[in-house]
């Protein structure tokens, strides 16, 4: 059977379907056209995009976190040396405070070893005193690096 243009029905089918099929491809495409217009003309934003933004935002909170968390693990892991090395000026400080008992107990007159004693100890009493000194110099200069200054330890 021929329509009015000399087709036959199945090739006139056919030949509608693939108009139908190029017509809805070429729409779609003019849409995606009008679309990125839009959004470049007008800040418009999809979906997608928004969640493109909200993924990117997370992946840059989630890196910033990492440097962070590293950068706290070392600091804390050099305030545990500078609590040990506080330790040690604390024993050195006893070890002294001994030393003194010992020789003010002492009776009668001071011995070359007490004197001995007494020089070895003034030495350690100047090089604690120096190692105390070059510590809190070193606090002081970093406590100057920071925009609040000094934090006062917690009550309690």
């Amino acid at each position: 059977m021929k329509d009015s243009r000399g087709l036959s029905s199945f090739e006139s089918d056919e030949g509608i379907l693939i108009l139908e099929k190029h017509s809805s491809v070429t729409r779609i495409e003019q849409r995606k056209l009008e679309l990125e217009w839009l959004k470049s003309h007008l800040n418009f934003a999809t979906k997608n995009d928004l969640k493109k933004a909200v993924e990117h935002i997370m992946s840059a909170i989630s890196d910033y976190t990492g440097r962070v968390e590293t950068k706290l693990a070392d600091i804390g892991s050099d305030v545990d040396k500078c609590v040990q090395g506080l330790g040690g000026v604390a024993k050195d400080v006893t070890d002294l405070k001994a030393l003194i008992k010992q020789l003010q107990d002492n009776p009668g007159p001071i011995t070359p070893e007490d004197q001995s004693l007494l020089d070895a100890s003034e030495a350690k009493l100047a090089s604690l005193s120096d190692r105390v000194k070059a510590f809190n110099v070193a606090l002081a200069a970093l406590d100057a690096t920071t925009e609040n200054g000094v934090t006062p330890p917690p009550a309690g």
